[in-house]
């Protein structure tokens, strides 16, 4: 009985942890940002008469806080686009890797696809790729801005509800350092004083992060893989280190989509694409050695892959 030759599987253990670290050293950042500010805060307050804190302090108090989040909004911006730029690196460089495994020369893989990240992370931050996927107008920088507007909004809402209510200026200003800390609990007596606030000061800010590095990733690898002709379909997983899967990842694991038609993880995702190739590396091999050794139009797929090492 003849032994079925296995097709080529890659693992993307590694991509998974990479997209996953530069996710986690986002949300972490982000978090830092928010308890230090908060940790200035407290020391501001000191500063300004600690409990005998002036009503006309908190003015200063206020407008030292907008300047810190317009900060904060900047670094989070460039944060997270650092974070993007690693991951598309990464599933470049893992990508030509592979290439050069199957038989693909040094030489012609080895500059190959240099544009990818620039260009992903350019066509993400500044909404095209939503477009394409039948989205309105978007930004990065414009989102994360509105989200900078709202926290200052409920900056000054504090000021002015907490003064309406009677409290005095010392308790509004550690109204306003308990607002600024993600981890302080606000509980059910804080939406009756400061009622549409945020109860989670960076909560929008951390989802952004994950979505923005996993779609980052996500298009890297279309990227790559659009016009490989080894590569026929992709497979969508789990994330390996998924804490929670939603119904909507449950019901796409495993499933095959042509290239092309793969949507877009939602808001928070962390799933990973495979991609599938139904050959052996014999099989790849020997389709390679033909193409080098035989005159140009003898596999017009693999010229037209190879036109994209000299771009």
């Amino acid at each position: 009985m003849a032994t079925l030759k296995k097709r080529i599987t890659i693992s993307l253990k590694n991509t998974d942890d990479i997209k996953r670290t530069e996710t986690m050293k986002q949300l972490k950042q982000i978090r830092k940002f928010y308890t230090d500010l908060s940790k200035e805060i407290n020391k501001k307050i000191k500063q300004l008469g600690g409990e005998d804190l002036q009503r006309y302090n908190l003015i200063l108090l206020q407008r030292d806080i907008t300047n810190r989040l317009n900060d904060i909004q900047e670094q989070i911006t460039n944060g997270i686009q650092r974070s993007m730029l690693n991951v598309t690196r990464y599933v470049k460089d893992d990508t030509i890797q592979f290439l050069e495994s199957l038989g693909f020369k040094t030489k012609d893989v080895g500059n190959a696809f240099t544009y990818v990240p620039d260009m992903i992370v350019r066509n993400i931050v500044n909404g095209n790729v939503y477009k394409q996927y039948g989205g309105g107008e978007w930004q990065l920088s414009t989102a994360i801005w509105g989200d900078n507007q709202r926290t200052i909004s409920d900056i000054y809402r504090i000021v002015a509800e907490g003064t309406a209510q009677g409290k005095n200026a010392y308790d509004v200003a550690k109204d306003l350092e308990r607002y600024v800390n993600p981890t302080v609990r606000k509980d059910w007596n804080w939406s009756k004083v400061y009622p549409g606030t945020k109860k989670v000061v960076d909560y929008s800010a951390q989802r952004l992060a994950r979505t923005m590095i996993t779609h980052a990733y996500q298009q890297a690898f279309e990227e790559m893989h659009r016009d490989d002709p080894f590569v026929t379909e992709y497979i969508w997983r789990i994330s390996n280190n998924h804490d929670r899967v939603c119904d909507i990842c449950k019901a796409r694991n495993g499933r095959h989509y042509r290239k092309g038609r793969v949507p877009l993880d939602h808001p928070n995702g962390m799933c990973t694409l495979e991609p599938y190739i139904p050959y052996t590396s014999k099989q790849i091999g020997d389709r390679i050695a033909d193409w080098y050794n035989n005159p140009t139009g003898s596999d017009p797929d693999l010229d037209r892959y190879a036109q994209r090492f000299v771009r």
